[in-house]
């Protein structure tokens, strides 16, 4: 990715912090001055992906998926935009569409994020989730000193080892104790069968009003399991973490 214009990122940055209040009107007003700035295909591309993120977050996704559609034909070669398809898609329930774009994305960009999300659209569809790749692309990252604690924690917690994602989310909050992390580290406590131990963490997740439908279900059934009176959002599925995480 080239790098943004000052307007461009200035305008993401506001964008981004106005969507950790809980404001979206702002966020995406935000974004909308960014795209009037921005004039190169990467930052048209790069403005447009992230009005699809907010509609995502906002659960819309058929908005979200226009807005990716107008980031790939500012520039067509911005992979996010295409996992943002993929994303949108099976959030939507066409799965063997997400599944394609999917299999697109992880051809040509195969990071760890995309690899989890498109192991987790097989699980839905009622496939086998295959992590062989993801499992290399690990142990090279660690080979060449790369550190990925917060993927890695939110991994293990969904889909493999409790303990282990305690220790990753350990050390991601100790060198970024953001609301990301303290909410990583409360799910992975809560799957480690320490809820007592999450809530407070799960409280700082949410404390500045972000509407994140997953950080919401994390708190909220960390609580149930702590016999607190909650509400669950019935619309929301468990089953695609990663994609309502990155969405």
């Amino acid at each position: 990715m080239t790098e943004l214009r000052p307007g461009v990122a200035a305008f993401s940055r506001a964008s981004y912090a106005a969507e950790l209040r809980g404001d979206t009107d702002e966020a995406r007003r935000y974004l909308e001055y960014a795209h009037a700035d921005a004039w190169t295909p990467a930052d048209l591309a790069y403005t447009r992906h992230y009005l699809g993120e907010l509609a995502l977050h906002s659960g819309d996704p058929a908005t979200a998926a226009d807005r990716y559609a107008e980031a790939l034909r500012a520039y067509p070669a911005y992979r996010p935009a295409l996992a943002g398809q993929a994303r949108a898609a099976a959030l939507s329930g066409r799965l063997p569409e997400a599944l394609a774009l999917y299999e697109t994305v992880v051809e040509r960009l195969p990071l760890p994020q995309y690899l989890i999300e498109q192991g987790e659209t097989r699980l839905k569809a009622g496939l086998n989730a295959d992590w062989t790749l993801l499992k290399a692309q690990r142990r090279l990252f660690e080979a060449a000193g790369v550190r990925d604690d917060l993927t890695w924690a939110e991994f293990e917690a969904d889909h493999g080892d409790p303990v282990r994602a305690v220790e990753h989310a350990r050390a991601e909050y100790a060198r970024n104790p953001n609301l990301v992390a303290a909410d990583a580290l409360a799910w992975a406590l809560f799957k480690a069968g320490k809820p007592a131990e999450a809530l407070p963490y799960a409280k700082k997740a949410t404390a500045t009003g972000w509407r994140n439908a997953l950080i919401a279900y994390h708190r909220a059934r960390i609580e149930r399991s702590l016999g607190r009176p909650t509400r669950i959002d019935p619309d929301f599925d468990p089953a695609l973490p990663a994609l309502a995480r990155h969405s």
